[in-house]
């Protein structure tokens, strides 16, 4: 691992802070909330934003590190292996949570939710792309 690896989690980390609020924060968040089930107390009223800060630069990290393995050192490079890296964790993370609380009211959420963390993935994957591949010299 070197220092474009830590720039590319880095790069990918803020990505994803911003494109998460924008998304899940904004453009979907009614989506979100009409079909999921609401428990008292769930929720807090002000998220802890250390958490929400340190919580995104990880998942910037395993992107930028999958990136990295898989050897893309471009934004297109980078786009497939952190698609499906987004989509498999989307698809744990939200069947884990079908089995075993009531949170969904419908299945579509779920679908919706896994295409939308591939994306999602997939874009963080770009930004790490990018960035792996800066300051590379064009063979001759």
């Amino acid at each position: 691992m070197n220092m474009n690896v830590l720039l590319a989690a880095l790069a990918a980390g803020i990505v994803s802070f911003f494109l998460g609020w924008l998304v899940f924060g904004i453009a979907l968040m009614g989506y979100y909330d009409a079909n999921m089930l609401h428990h008292e107390g769930l929720m807090k009223a002000d998220p802890n934003m250390i958490g929400l800060v340190l919580s995104n630069l990880a998942g910037g990290a395993a992107i930028a590190y999958v990136v990295w393995k898989a050897g893309a050192r471009t934004a297109m490079a980078g786009f497939l292996p952190a698609c499906i890296i987004g989509l498999l964790f989307a698809t744990s993370y939200d069947l884990f949570n079908a089995s075993f609380m009531m949170m969904y009211k419908t299945r579509t959420i779920i679908v919706v939710d896994i295409l939308l963390n591939g994306a999602f993935g997939g874009v963080l994957g770009m930004v790490a792309g990018m960035v792996l591949g800066m300051g590379k010299k064009e063979g001759a």
